[in-house]
């Protein structure tokens, strides 16, 4: 006996992006840079395989199907504020609404202190996430 296995597969990724980067007010180190922007993407990928390798009448075949689909709208900004001329402040914060997976804000913060000409201190502070694609088996 023998039979023809097949699996065909896909995927797509459409992104937009925008942003605007902007001076606001002085501060004693000079000007103080913003920066914002908005990003959509959506994602969607698809694995299928023939039936008889699905049914698992194929020795040796993994016969399993999936299929997902995510769309991710974001938005973030990013203050630069140089406070002396020697100490520079970095704040920043990101917002994520995924469709399968809920929403989500990473703020950051950073500090660059340059206590010499050959001697730079810095120092940051930031949270991150990870959303774990979703997929579903087809049945």
């Amino acid at each position: 006996m023998k039979a023809t296995t097949l699996q065909q597969s896909s995927s797509t990724f459409d992104q937009y992006f925008a942003g605007l980067g902007f001076d606001l007010f002085e501060l004693p180190g000079g000007s103080v840079a913003h920066y914002v922007g908005m990003e959509y993407f959506e994602q969607t990928f698809a694995d299928i395989y023939d039936g008889q390798s699905e049914a698992g009448r194929i020795g040796g075949s993994a016969g399993n199907s999936s299929e997902g689909k995510r769309d991710v709208t974001a938005f973030f900004f990013e203050s630069v504020l140089p406070v002396t001329e020697t100490v520079e402040l970095n704040l920043k914060a990101r917002y994520d609404d995924y469709s399968d997976f809920g929403d989500n804000i990473a703020p950051a913060i950073s500090a660059r202190w340059q206590v010499a000409d050959n001697i730079v201190i810095r120092g940051s502070y930031s949270e991150s996430f990870r959303a774990f694609i979703l997929c579903r088996r087809r049945n």
